[in-house]
């Protein structure tokens, strides 16, 4: 099976390790970056180790051939790069993304057609992080993942199970997939949290889970309330609400909890030094991806439906407003 992964990331690195580990997928990588082309480049996590066939640049070198395309990239530019292979992609390729939150399988739709299979994860298969590029990952799995199918659910379904070793459970359309109060509301709550702190701008990094504190804890819960009168209305079953996710019911608890996550321990919010002193990078794919397309793609479907959300509205403006200062 020839698979393309798009992108050459965090989550691109732990597929590679695990997907190109098996023997019968050749694996290729398509990045704007190539990091060293025409060469074979091996993944490892420690637990499983991949290798890539190609790497390169330019999609009519690799896209034609491929029977399933994983797109990892950020989702304000998928668009913009799904527009430059669409020439490429045969009507049988299978299109996928991880995850596909805020509109994945429209942009298939608009930008390639609707004859190719397509699905959309409602989370990331894998927390990673790059240790060395183009070598070391450390990535931790999920024990299953949830994923939205446009047609071949079946079908799609197995060879997922098969590439990443873990259950696969079928949403019931792509809604469930587009909201998600992962990323969009965790990492904005934060942000927001962090730049309404007295110390702001702060004399050092600071650790985004380990200390994550009350104040992040009772927005975030604040927002994830909102969020889920807004799935609740649109009848989608298959979103969890944070307090069951994470299996707190507390404030406190929610604190406890993300400052224990093991495979989040190390991770620096995302920051520049400025005159001396830490600010947050707006520049960042927290900012870019998370609040500027999946949090946006929120409140549209929140305003299209008639559902009131204040909370995740005043995170919002305070959080564009310092991302269009820059």
């Amino acid at each position: 099976m020839k698979i393309t992964i798009i992108g050459f990331g965090n989550i691109a690195h732990a597929l590679i390790a695990y997907i190109g580990s098996k023997a019968d997928v050749e694996l290729s990588v398509l990045t704007s970056h190539p990091y060293m082309s025409d060469n074979v480049v091996s993944v490892d996590d420690s637990q499983q180790k991949g290798t890539i066939r190609k790497i390169s640049d330019n999609p009519e070198e690799i896209i034609p051939d491929s029977d399933m395309i994983l797109f990892t990239v950020p989702s304000h530019v998928r668009r913009k790069v799904m527009e430059k292979l669409a020439p490429f992609v045969s009507e049988k390729t299978i299109l996928g993304a991880f995850p596909g939150i805020g509109g994945f399988y429209d942009e298939v739709r608009d930008v390639i057609g609707e004859e190719v299979v397509v699905f959309a994860s409602q989370r990331v298969p894998f927390i990673a992080r790059i240790v060395e590029k183009g070598k070391t990952v450390k990535a931790t799995p999920k024990e299953m993942m949830q994923i939205a199918v446009s047609k071949e659910a079946s079908k799609v379904k197995e060879v997922l199970s098969y590439l990443l070793d873990m259950d696969i459970v079928l949403l019931n359309n792509f809604m469930e997939v587009n909201l998600t109060n992962s990323n969009p509301i965790l990492h904005s709550a934060r942000l927001y949290t962090l730049l309404d702190n007295e110390d702001y701008p702060f004399q050092r990094e600071i650790l985004f889970y380990e200390e994550w504190d009350d104040r992040a804890s009772e927005v975030l819960l604040a927002m994830d309330d909102e969020f889920m009168q807004l799935t609740n209305k649109l009848g989608l079953k298959h979103i969890k609400s944070l307090k069951e996710h994470y299996d707190i019911n507390t404030v406190e608890q929610l604190t406890e909890k993300m400052q224990s996550i093991e495979a989040f321990k190390g991770i620096v919010s995302p920051m520049v030094h400025n005159d001396g002193r830490y600010v947050l990078d707006t520049s960042s794919r927290y900012f870019q991806e998370d609040i500027g397309h999946d949090l946006s793609y929120i409140l549209k479907v929140a305003e299209e439906n008639g559902v009131n959300v204040p909370v995740l509205q005043k995170v919002y403006s305070k959080l564009r407003k310092v991302m269009e200062r820059v």
